[in-house]
């Protein structure tokens, strides 16, 4: 483990002499491509959002369908660090997933209603077993932001240099900024996630 946390000190330094030069404006944002002249905040909280709320047999459903009858995957890329990081795609490439629509029928009801769904990334719902966590990752761009909705349990998310509890109210963060989940209750957690157009586009 000296040898990881030797590299990751000097992809720190990396990153903080590019904060320096101009080329990045956070060492924690980290993302493969950036367009420039979007603002970079890690977590937003100005955003005019259009509300998602749903009940607690909705958000049951969920549970039912994704958890208990096993539907969901193993979330691509390889984070996960230990235990099970579970996903189960909503909309994707700029289509909503006729069959998996079918499992949560009313979550996607209402995504489409709100008017959620425009951009080519994906929504999906991640869940990550007790004892869980991700390692650190970021997306590839950053043109999008997540809305990130908790359903179920409660999931412990790091990014940048802050820590949040997503257990009731939804929070809006940029991917592209380091990140890491984890669950230290004793339940699943259940978390939507809901990409959205980055609004400097």
């Amino acid at each position: 483990s000296s040898g990881i946390n030797a590299e990751y000190g000097e992809a720190v330094k990396l990153f903080e002499e590019a904060v320096s030069a101009g080329v990045f404006t956070s060492i924690y944002q980290r993302a493969g491509s950036l367009t420039a002249g979007l603002r970079a905040e890690p977590v937003w909280t100005d955003l005019d959002l259009a509300v998602l709320e749903f009940t607690q047999q909705e958000r049951e459903e969920v549970v039912q369908a994704v958890i208990f009858k096993g539907l969901f995957g193993e979330m691509e890329g390889g984070n996960t660090k230990e235990g099970v990081w579970g996903y189960f795609g909503l909309h994707e490439k700029g289509k909503w997933l006729t069959d998996e629509c079918k499992a949560v029928p009313q979550i996607c009801k209402k995504l489409k209603a709100a008017g959620y769904g425009t951009v080519i990334e994906k929504t999906y719902i991640s869940l990550l077993y007790p004892s869980s966590s991700t390692f650190p990752h970021c997306a590839a761009h950053n043109e999008i932001l997540h809305l990130i909705i908790p359903l179920s349990g409660t999931t412990n998310l790091r990014i940048a240099d802050k820590n949040l509890v997503l257990s009731e109210e939804p929070v809006v963060i940029d991917p592209s900024f380091d990140k890491e989940f984890s669950n230290e209750g004793s339940e699943a957690s259940v978390i939507l996630v809901v990409s959205l157009p980055h609004p400097d586009l």
